[in-house]
Parts: C-alpha cells; sequence; structure tokens
C-alpha cells in the first residue's frame, strides 16, 4: 500500500509539473498572439499613413451599394508614380530597427514577399511552412514559431488591411496582379528569445523536478524492496529459529554448547532432564564441573554418571583452529542400553552354566549318587566309632551339597515354562517365612511380611523359589543378633515392586555389580547361584531383577513383575 500511494504520488507531482509548463507555454502563445496582433495592426496603420502622401492625386471614389469604400482609388493615369515598394520598405525598416520585430513583408497566399524586411543577420525571410499557406489559402490567420536563419522567430500571418491589400491594383512594381489584391497578408515576425529561454527554464525544471521525483521514487522502491526483503528475510529466520528452538527441546538427546573456554553457553530440555539441572544453574557454569569427563580436548565418545544416568559425552568443536572456537557436546542417555548389555553378558554366562550342566549333569549324578551311598553305608557300618563316623557323615553332607549345586545347574539350564497366572504374594510370602521360620532363630532375625492384597503374573511355584533364595541370602547376610529381613510389595502403576530387604553387611559397588554372575558369593560355603536362578525365573515371566546395596546399610533386592488384575487372584 506504501509503495503504491508513493507511485500515486510520484506521478501526480509528474503531470503536475508537466502540467504547469503545458500551461505556461499555452499563456506564452497567448501573449505573443496578442502582442503580434497588436504590433501587426499599429505597423499596419503607421505603414498606411506613411504611403498616403506618396501616393499620386486619387480619382474618384469609387461607390458601391454601401456607400463610398475607404482607400478604394483608381490607379495614376499618368506615368509620373515612382512606386511605394521602396516607400513600405524605407518604413519597414525604420521599424525593425531598434524593437523586437525581427521581420515585416506583405506575402501573397502561396507565400511569395511583396515587401518585406529583416534584421541582416537572420539569414533572409522566414520559411512559411505548410500549415500556414494552408490557413492563408482559406483566408485565416496563422500563428506559429518558424526557423529564421539560426533563431526562431514568432511568425504572425493575418489578412492585410484593404488599403494596403489593394497596392497590387496601385502600383504594379510590386509584381502582383490586382487580382491578388484580396489575398495579401502581412506577415510579422517577432523576435521570442526571452519567450523561449523563459520556456526552456520552465522544462528544464520539469525535468529536474520529473528526475528527483523518479529518482527519490526508485529510492524510495529500493528501500522498500530492501526493506521488504529483509523482512521477508527476517520472517524466515525467525520461523528457522523457531524450528531450530523446537527441534533442540524436542531431541531426545541432550545437546550442550561451549564458548572457548569451556563455559555452557546454551542447553536444551533434554539435557536438563538428564543433568539433573534447572538452565540458571547450567548456563554459564564451566561443564568441567557439571561433567569432568567432558574436559578432554579430543573427538572420542566418551561415558559419564551424571543426575543417575549413565551419558555418552560426544563432543565436536566449531570454528576453524585458532579462533578460540568452541564446542558441542551431545549427551546421550545410554542407562537402559548399559542395564541391556549387563542382562546381556548375565544371560550369556546363564547360557554357558546351562551348557556347561548339560554337559556334566549325567557324568556327574551317577556316580555321585554310588557315592553318597557307600558314604551312607560306611556312615551306618561305623556308627559309634569316632572319628570314622563323622567322616563319613562328612562324605554324605558334602555328596548332598554338590548335588544341590547340580540341580541349580539343571534348572539353569531348564527352559521355563510361558504360562502366567496372577499369584497372590501375601500368601507366597507367608508360606517362605513359615518355611525359613527355624533358620531365622538359629540366626536370631526375624522375618516380617509388609505385604497388601497384591497379585502378580507369575507361577506359584516359582515365585516361592524365588523368594526362598533372596530370602536365604538376606538371612546370611544378617549379624549374630538383632537382625531383620522385610518382604514388601508396593504398586506402581502396571507393575508391581516385590522387595526383599535385610539390615545386614551390605555390599560394596564392585560385589554388586558381581552379585548375578553365576558362581560369585561372598558367602562361605554358597554356590552363588542362587540370584542367577532368581533373575533367570523372573525375566523368563517379563519382569527384572535389581539390587540395591551399600556397605553396612544392607540390601535390597527388588522384583518388578507385571501386576495382575483386581480380583483375578488364584487362591488355589
Amino acid at each position: 500500500m506504501a509503495v503504491a500511494a508513493m507511485l500515486v504520488v510520484a506521478a501526480s507531482l509528474i503531470f503536475m509539473a508537466w502540467d504547469g509548463v503545458r500551461r505556461q507555454q499555452e499563456l506564452l502563445d497567448r501573449h505573443l498572439t496578442l502582442t503580434a496582433g497588436v504590433v501587426s495592426r499599429g505597423v499596419q496603420v503607421h505603414l498606411m499613413r506613411r504611403l498616403r502622401p506618396a501616393m499620386p492625386h486619387p480619382g474618384p471614389e469609387r461607390h458601391d451599394e454601401r456607400g463610398p469604400r475607404l482607400g478604394q482609388r483608381e490607379p495614376p493615369p499618368d506615368k509620373s508614380f515612382l512606386g511605394l515598394g521602396p516607400l513600405a520598405d524605407e518604413f519597414f525598416r525604420e521599424t525593425v530597427q531598434g524593437s523586437d520585430v525581427r521581420w515585416l513583408g506583405l506575402v501573397t497566399a502561396d507565400g511569395r514577399p511583396l515587401v518585406a524586411f529583416g534584421e541582416q543577420d537572420m539569414g533572409g525571410p522566414p520559411k512559411i511552412p505548410r500549415e500556414a499557406l494552408a490557413a492563408m489559402a482559406a483566408g485565416q490567420p496563422w500563428h506559429g514559431f518558424v526557423p529564421m536563419g539560426e533563431r526562431r522567430v514568432f511568425l504572425s500571418l493575418e489578412r492585410a488591411a484593404r488599403p494596403l491589400s489593394q497596392l497590387c491594383s496601385i502600383d504594379p512594381a510590386l509584381g502582383c496582379t490586382p487580382a491578388e489584391a484580396e489575398t495579401v497578408h502581412f506577415a510579422l515576425g517577432l523576435g521570442a528569445e526571452e519567450y523561449l529561454r523563459i520556456s526552456a527554464e520552465e522544462t528544464r525544471a520539469a525535468m529536474y523536478q520529473t528526475g528527483f521525483i523518479l529518482l527519490a521514487s526508485s529510492l524510495f522502491l529500493f528501500l522498500a524492496s530492501a526493506y521488504a526483503r529483509r523482512r521477508e528475510t527476517g520472517q524466515r529466520l525467525a520461523r528457522l529459529e523457531r524450528f531450530n528452538s523446537r527441534l533442540l527441546d524436542t531431541m531426545p538427546d541432550g545437546l550442550l554448547t561451549l564458548d572457548g573456554e569451556g563455559r555452557v553457553d546454551a542447553a536444551n530440555q533434554s539435557a536438563l532432564a538428564l543433568l539433573g539441572r534447572p538452565a540458571e544453574e547450567l548456563i554459564g557454569r564451566d561443564v568441567r564441573d557439571v561433567l569432568p569427563e567432558a574436559a578432554a580436548s579430543d573427538e572420542a565418545a566418551r561415558t559419564a554418571m551424571a543426575g543417575g544416568h549413565r551419558l555418552e559425552i560426544i563432543a565436536r568443536a566449531l570454528g576453524e583452529p585458532g579462533e578460540g572456537r568452541g564446542r558441542i557436546m551431545l549427551l546421550r542417555d545410554r542407562t537402559a542400553e548399559s542395564a541391556l548389555e549387563e542382562r546381556l553378558k548375565s544371560a550369556e554366562k546363564l547360557a554357558a552354566v546351562g551348557r556347561m550342566a548339560a554337559a556334566v549333569a549325567h557324568e556327574v549324578r551317577n556316580p555321585l549318587s554310588s557315592l553318597r551311598g557307600f558314604a551312607q553305608f560306611f556312615a551306618k557300618k561305623l556308627s559309634g566309632q569316632k572319628p570314622d563316623e563323622d567322616y563319613a557323615a562328612t562324605m554324605v553332607r558334602e555328596a548332598d551339597r554338590l548335588n544341590k549345586v547340580i540341580t541349580d545347574l539343571l534348572f539353569l539350564a531348564r527352559p521355563r515354562a510361558k504360562s502366567l497366572s496372577a499369584v497372590p504374594v501375601r500368601a507366597a510370602a507367608e508360606n517362605v517365612a513359615r518355611l525359613l521360620a527355624l533358620d531365622a532363630e538359629e540366626h536370631g532375625a526375624e522375618i516380617n511380611v509388609e505385604v497388601e492384597d497384591a497379585a502378580v503374573l507369575a507361577d506359584a511355584d516359582g515365585l516361592s523359589q524365588v523368594l526362598l533364595n533372596l530370602v536365604l541370602n538376606a538371612l546370611a547376610a544378617l549379624p549374630e543378633h538383632g537382625g531383620t529381613v522385610r518382604i514388601l510389595a508396593t504398586r506402581e502403576g502396571p507393575l508391581t515392586r516385590l522387595t526383599v530387604a535385610d539390615n545386614g553387611r551390605g555390599m560394596d559397588e564392585t560385589e554388586r555389580e558381581r552379585a548375578l554372575e553365576p558362581f560369585f558369593t561372598t558367602r562361605q560355603g554358597g554356590t552363588g547361584l542362587g540370584l542367577s536362578i532368581v533373575q533367570g525365573i523372573v525375566e523368563s515371566w517379563g519382569g527384572r531383577l535389581e539390587i540395591e546395596s551399600a556397605p553396612d546399610e544392607g540390601t535390597r533386592a527388588h522384583i518388578i513383575l507385571n501386576a495382575a488384575a483386581e480380583g483375578s487372584e488364584n487362591h488355589g
């Protein structure tokens, strides 16, 4: 709209400028026409007065029905008349000299001059244009600019006064016939230098004004176009910035931008969530205070723990070397992948144990049964004979322990049934507590079941075995007196968290990480297969096993299983 308004204003100003020039030229033309008419009539009157005394004695006046006609005389009857041409020429010379008149003359309808005089430096009489000749032939006046030498004059042509038009009848020396008397025109050429100068100045001023308006309009159009392009570029940049902002905020990976000194310039929402810090605590801070592992300048991927997440850190430099360039840092949450890798390693170990169990079970169990039978025979035969009786009893116990290890190995190698049902947790927990009541008394400990009505998708025997192994491990870790084992269950949305917690000695980080490895144990006489068996059973149900422990703070084993729908408990 602004550009359209500017164009309308510019066109209006240009139109007004040239309309002013046109009006000025029309005014000058009217003024010149009026001036030429006044001068022409004045010159004709004075010319008739000058010629009247020089004319021969006139004859009788000629009359017609309208009365006497002034100036119409019969031609002189004698030969003493010398001619009126020289007298008119002298009068024209006197009129032209010292005035703005550049040329005077009497001309016929075809443009032939009868009597004429002009300034010497004008280069002869002006050339009468065709439109002037046509007007003269029609008996009409004509006014206009014509060239005369190297200059232009304002030429006025109009019918000569009747006395002057009769000169052709009075003086044959003029070279015209009486028949041409009615077509004689009086020609007047006025000097128009001042008028042309004024017209040229007006035209030049209009041209300057037009040029200025066009220049200003072009500049305005250029600025408007530049503003429009810049505005469009700004809008595109704003849209791009919004898109980039949304893109960065919705990235699942964290992104940090660092300046040349390693301070955090910006962070997306994922980075704030992974680092567990608000933006005001992170922006402007040295990244080494948040992620010490990110201080290295190489671009290799590194891992770090922050905000409870295991992060993979990938850094890339920005800009050219030597420019104090900054870096961008990509943070990827590898917690789930790390847990999956650990479970995969554990599964690989369990698979290896299973393969080993399948390989040795049949080779070991049959000879072991024979050895145990002979050990029992010798125990009965040597009953009452010390220490031979004790040796035989020890052989029986060790054979039983070895048989349990083989049974556990076979359990690890045996595939799990996929048929699950709703199992009430409280009933399974109370059953395990009753079975291990005597063991708890031997340790001077208590087993507390703190489970409300809850059910999980599992199988009853497997859940009892899982709880049995976890409670046995907890009893083995308790102090000599005052220990407590708690069995808890909490609902977490579609899941149920079943926890076996103790206040025993706990485990350090190394022990906790290796707790699920087959054959790893810190208990004297243990096989190191209990937690591996629990993990295998729980994972076969689509659940997971998590271990929390710290030295002197006890251990908490969490079993996370799918919760059964309410009212679907299998009480059988």
